[in-house]
Protein backbone atom coordinates (compact mmCIF):
# COMPACT_ATOMS: atom_id res chain seq x y z
CA UNK A 1 0.00 0.00 0.00
CA UNK A 2 1.64 3.57 -0.70
CA UNK A 3 1.29 6.34 1.57
CA UNK A 4 1.94 9.91 -0.11
CA UNK A 5 1.07 12.98 1.93
CA UNK A 6 2.11 16.44 1.06
CA UNK A 7 2.16 19.92 2.82
CA UNK A 8 1.13 21.28 -0.33
CA UNK A 9 0.78 25.51 1.31
CA UNK A 10 1.18 26.86 4.30
CA UNK A 11 -3.13 27.69 4.27
CA UNK A 12 -3.73 23.99 5.60
CA UNK A 13 -1.29 21.37 6.82
CA UNK A 14 -1.75 18.08 5.11
CA UNK A 15 -3.44 16.96 1.81
CA UNK A 16 -3.46 12.89 1.80
CA UNK A 17 -3.98 11.45 -1.60
CA UNK A 18 -3.83 7.29 -2.62
CA UNK A 19 -3.91 5.46 0.23
CA UNK A 20 -3.77 4.68 3.92
CA UNK A 21 -3.03 7.32 6.43
CA UNK A 22 -3.13 6.63 10.50
CA UNK A 23 -2.77 9.75 12.14
CA UNK A 24 -1.46 9.19 15.71
CA UNK A 25 -0.30 11.63 18.52
CA UNK A 26 -0.07 14.72 16.91
CA UNK A 27 -0.56 18.41 17.54
CA UNK A 28 -1.90 20.41 14.85
CA UNK A 29 -2.14 24.31 15.45
CA UNK A 30 -1.91 27.17 12.65
CA UNK A 31 -3.68 26.17 9.95
CA UNK A 32 -5.32 28.75 7.90
CA UNK A 33 -8.17 26.80 5.85
CA UNK A 34 -8.46 23.13 7.23
CA UNK A 35 -5.34 20.85 9.13
CA UNK A 36 -6.14 17.37 6.74
CA UNK A 37 -7.18 17.53 3.36
CA UNK A 38 -7.85 14.67 1.32
CA UNK A 39 -8.40 13.68 -2.84
CA UNK A 40 -8.33 11.00 -4.73
CA UNK A 41 -10.00 8.45 -2.20
CA UNK A 42 -7.79 7.91 0.85
CA UNK A 43 -8.62 6.26 3.75
CA UNK A 44 -7.52 8.22 7.12
CA UNK A 45 -8.16 7.27 10.12
CA UNK A 46 -6.94 10.21 13.11
CA UNK A 47 -6.34 8.91 16.44
CA UNK A 48 -5.50 10.87 19.99
CA UNK A 49 -4.74 13.93 18.27
CA UNK A 50 -4.93 17.67 19.81
CA UNK A 51 -6.74 20.13 16.71
CA UNK A 52 -6.64 23.70 18.19
CA UNK A 53 -8.96 25.43 15.37
CA UNK A 54 -8.02 28.98 14.61
CA UNK A 55 -10.33 32.27 15.16
CA UNK A 56 -11.42 32.55 12.12
CA UNK A 57 -14.95 30.96 11.75
CA UNK A 58 -14.73 29.62 8.58
CA UNK A 59 -11.69 27.22 9.48
CA UNK A 60 -13.37 25.43 12.15
CA UNK A 61 -13.45 22.19 10.27
CA UNK A 62 -10.20 19.67 10.59
CA UNK A 63 -10.98 18.05 7.56
CA UNK A 64 -11.32 18.96 3.67
CA UNK A 65 -12.68 17.07 0.70
CA UNK A 66 -10.70 18.65 -1.51
CA UNK A 67 -11.67 18.93 -5.85
CA UNK A 68 -14.57 16.92 -5.24
CA UNK A 69 -18.35 16.34 -4.90
CA UNK A 70 -20.50 15.18 -2.60
CA UNK A 71 -20.89 11.71 -4.41
CA UNK A 72 -17.81 11.16 -4.74
CA UNK A 73 -16.41 11.79 -1.03
CA UNK A 74 -19.70 10.08 0.16
CA UNK A 75 -17.99 6.49 -0.16
CA UNK A 76 -14.35 7.41 1.38
CA UNK A 77 -13.24 6.27 4.97
CA UNK A 78 -12.23 8.64 7.61
CA UNK A 79 -12.67 8.52 10.87
CA UNK A 80 -11.63 10.14 13.90
CA UNK A 81 -11.32 8.36 17.34
CA UNK A 82 -9.69 9.89 20.86
CA UNK A 83 -8.83 12.67 19.58
CA UNK A 84 -9.23 16.36 21.21
CA UNK A 85 -10.98 19.21 19.60
CA UNK A 86 -10.06 22.60 21.03
CA UNK A 87 -11.70 26.44 20.05
CA UNK A 88 -14.36 24.68 18.69
CA UNK A 89 -12.71 22.45 16.20
CA UNK A 90 -14.49 19.66 14.44
CA UNK A 91 -13.90 16.39 12.32
CA UNK A 92 -16.59 15.28 9.70
CA UNK A 93 -15.90 11.34 9.49
CA UNK A 94 -17.44 9.64 6.61
CA UNK A 95 -17.98 6.17 5.28
CA UNK A 96 -18.34 2.74 6.15
CA UNK A 97 -18.53 2.72 10.72
CA UNK A 98 -17.85 6.16 10.78
CA UNK A 99 -18.75 8.17 13.90
CA UNK A 100 -17.29 11.20 15.64
CA UNK A 101 -15.90 9.71 18.51
CA UNK A 102 -13.52 12.95 20.14
CA UNK A 103 -13.46 15.05 23.11
CA UNK A 104 -15.05 18.31 22.12
CA UNK A 105 -13.47 20.92 25.11
CA UNK A 106 -14.95 24.19 23.68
Amino acid sequence: MVTICLVVEINNLYRCRHGYFHIVNNDYTHWEVYSIGGSANPTINSKGNRYLAPVNHFAKEVTKRVVTGNKIWRHWNWRSEGDLMLNSAYYTPIGRGAAANYAKVS
